[in-house]
């Protein structure tokens, strides 16, 4: 998935007060880097991983996207009918391809593991319950405080990647749409795409 818009990064930029330079480094080596994302491996480990679809993402759709966490979470009136119109046209094809499957979405680059499930006490019931089942797999472990601290590390853990698994297209947009990670990433790769526009008019 993805794409960006430069007004947006530009203002980020200045208000961060990070160095447009190391900014448009990073857009670089960003830019060098596609080959580790998901597209550029799947195809010669596709027997050693999960099974995989894509969705390409045009650069209108990742302006939406962007326009829409803005809008959401930065209190900017951003997000338009158009918007609005792809962000259903996303989801009804998350819809046809999910069929009330469990399935783990992330871009190409990166996972939403940091947006906000529809259920928020999701992870608090799945984190409980493994920590039960360690609790009594390992009743000696627990009575240490290393080996219970232990305990609730790797029930954490598990209960985070759980989280993560989405049964519908709500779920899996919702994931999306509220994942700084995911908006931070579709940001880059819109600046990516201006920084390129750029050259080329330079050119």
């Amino acid at each position: 998935m993805g794409s960006k818009q430069s007004a947006i990064c530009e203002n980020k930029v200045e208000s961060d007060a990070i160095p447009r330079k190391w900014y448009d480094d990073q857009l670089i080596k960003r830019d060098e880097n596609v080959y580790f994302d998901v597209e550029g491996w799947y195809e010669i480990l596709r027997n050693e991983t999960f099974p995989t679809e894509f969705i390409p993402i045009s650069q209108s759709m990742t302006q939406a996207f962007v326009n829409y966490y803005q809008t959401r979470y930065s209190s900017t009136k951003m997000l338009n009918s158009n918007d609005i119109e792809l962000i259903q046209s996303m989801e009804n094809q998350l819809k046809q391809r999910i069929s009330n499957n469990e399935i783990f979405i992330r871009l190409s680059s990166r996972s939403p593991k940091d947006g906000k499930p529809l259920d928020p006490q999701k992870i608090s019931q799945i984190y409980r319950q493994k920590f039960e089942e360690l609790k009594i797999k390992n009743p000696d472990e627990y009575l240490t405080n290393e080996g219970k601290a232990n305990m609730q590390m790797i029930a954490f853990c598990y209960a985070q990647n759980h989280a993560l698994k989405v049964t519908n297209e709500i779920e899996a947009l919702n994931l999306l749409l509220s994942s700084e990670r995911v908006y931070y990433d579709l940001n880059e790769v819109l600046d990516c795409e201006q920084m390129k526009d750029n050259k080329t008019k330079v050119n």
